[in-house]
């Protein structure tokens, strides 16, 4: 039987509070290459996109462990609904560099075969549908999923990641309320 209840490990303060996950070696040295593979694909896409031989990438460059964790636990028969900088999810899942670059340059290789903007990627081979340029949209669409597998009776699962949350403004900086 799977254990399907919410793990904390560290508390807010990133003190530990919990027992950490067993996680072979080999997945600790996988997750590891993925995250590096995220960061040089970040560089590389960056450098085109500068370049102008590409026309937007989103970066997810300090963002490669909560991607590659998420998207870690989840079975192939999960569906994904990622936000911007998050392509990271299908690239675990297995979708090729080679098939994000297509996407983004627009060529034949294409596997939306040009009906969607660059870097506004899905996959359906490995269940990971198309995200919005409306930051937050994913959230609903999973939820809408995840309310049809619920009626259907179906044992699929649906991720709406987020890696790009909001970070907390410091205490001691007061919010202006003013308007010049």
């Amino acid at each position: 039987m799977i254990d399907e209840t919410l793990r904390q490990v560290l508390d807010d303060e990133g003190r530990v509070t919990g027992t950490a996950p067993e996680i072979p070696d080999a997945d600790l040295r996988a997750l590891y290459r993925h995250m590096l593979k995220m960061r040089t694909l970040d560089q590389r896409m960056l450098s085109l996109q500068r370049q102008g031989r590409i026309g937007f990438y989103g970066l997810a460059t300090g963002q490669e462990a909560a991607i590659t964790g998420s998207a870690y636990p989840l079975r192939a028969s999960d569906w994904i609904f990622p936000a911007l900088r998050e392509t990271g999810v299908s690239l675990w899942r297995g979708t090729t560099v080679q098939e994000l670059v297509c996407q983004l340059i627009g060529n034949a290789g294409d596997v939306l075969i040009g009906r969607q903007m660059p870097m506004h990627f899905s996959d359906r081979k490995v269940n990971s549908v198309a995200w919005s340029s409306v930051i937050g949209t994913q959230l609903v669409h999973a939820m809408g999923a995840a309310w049809a597998a619920k009626i259907m009776k179906t044992r699929t699962s649906w991720s709406a990641t987020s890696a790009t949350a909001a970070r907390r403004r410091p205490t001691s900086t007061p919010r202006s309320t003013s308007r010049p």
